[in-house]
C-alpha cells in the first residue's frame, strides 16, 4: 500500500478567534479527517515566525495509507462535503492557496530515517 501526505496551511481569519479555530481544528475537523477510510494519523504546526518567512501560521500534516489516490481523493471529497453539509465547519479559517495544487498529495518515495540516539542534537552555550 502506498503512503502519502496531506499538507494542509492556512490562517485564522480574526486574530481574536484564533483559539476557536484551534479548538474547531483539533477537536472537530481533525477526527472527522481520521474517519475518512485510509487516513492513519494527523499532527499540526504553528510557523514560529509567519510574517518574516511569509507564510501561513498554521500547518496540519495527514499521513494517509492507499493504493488508489484518486479512490482515496473522491472519497474524502464525499466524506468533507457531508460533514460540512452537517454544520460541522467554521467560517475563521483562511486555507493556503498560494500553491495551487489539483491533487494535494504527496507519495512517500523513501522510508521514514531516525537519527542515532547517541547524536547529540544541540549543543548548550
Amino acid at each position: 500500500m502506498a503512503r502519502y501526505v496531506f499538507l494542509a496551511l492556512g490562517d485564522c481569519s480574526d486574530p481574536s478567534r484564533e483559539a476557536e479555530m484551534n479548538k474547531f481544528y483539533n477537536e472537530v475537523h481533525v477526527p472527522d479527517v481520521l474517519s475518512v477510510p485510509g487516513v492513519i494519523s494527523a499532527t499540526r504546526y504553528e510557523n514560529v515566525d509567519p510574517k518574516g518567512n511569509k507564510r501561513p501560521k498554521f500547518l496540519a500534516v495527514f499521513d494517509i495509507e492507499t493504493d488508489d489516490i484518486n479512490k482515496f481523493d473522491q472519497n474524502f471529497a464525499d466524506i468533507m462535503m457531508k460533514v460540512k453539509a452537517a454544520g460541522r465547519d467554521t467560517d475563521c479559517i483562511i486555507p493556503d492557496r498560494s500553491v495551487p495544487l489539483k491533487k494535494p498529495y504527496f507519495r512517500q518515495i523513501m522510508p521514514i530515517k531516525y537519527a542515532s540516539k547517541s547524536k547529540k542534537t544541540e549543543k548548550s552555550l
